[in-house]
């Protein structure tokens, strides 16, 4: 018996050396109107060196609000998040991710920690199904523990 494993949220990585052209190549698909189109919210978050857990969840939660806002013509702010605990984070995260179709850049990502990409994916595998992540990185063994697909 095959057992299929539906997959809500796909991850696409885009790996290859410094200077290469892996966050450009995310930007024009993050910034074509098609994407506008298809997803209900678009967030863009830059990972770097430290895979902290709390920052990324900041990042995001601070991305979507500023694609909330541009879509409906409110003055650009960012919540307040940087005082609330981690499980109000968490909380706040998954309830602005749930059920919505969304893309979310993960760009340059150079910690290859299996155990904080797993705590990040459960907290974000609550949107619709459709739902997209690029990551960018300049290593292949990043690339292989985040891709949903096969290496």
């Amino acid at each position: 018996m095959v057992m299929v494993m539906e997959i809500k949220v796909c991850v696409i990585p885009i790996v290859g050396i410094g200077g290469l052209g892996k966050t450009t190549l995310a930007k024009l698909v993050y910034n074509d109107q098609r994407i506008d189109e298809l997803f209900q919210l678009k967030m863009w978050v830059c990972v770097s060196d430290d895979f902290d857990i709390r920052q990324i969840n900041i990042k995001i939660i601070n991305s979507d609000s500023a694609t909330a806002l541009a879509l409906t013509s409110a003055p650009s702010h960012q919540e307040n998040v940087s005082s609330l605990g981690i499980e109000q984070l968490q909380s706040r995260l998954r309830y602005n991710l749930s059920g919505k179709k969304y893309l979310l850049v993960l760009d340059d990502i150079w910690n290859d920690d299996r155990r904080k990409w797993i705590e990040l994916k459960d907290l974000i595998k609550v949107g619709a199904m459709g739902s997209k992540i690029i990551a960018t990185t300049r290593r292949k063994s990043i690339a292989s523990m985040m891709s949903t697909f096969p290496s």
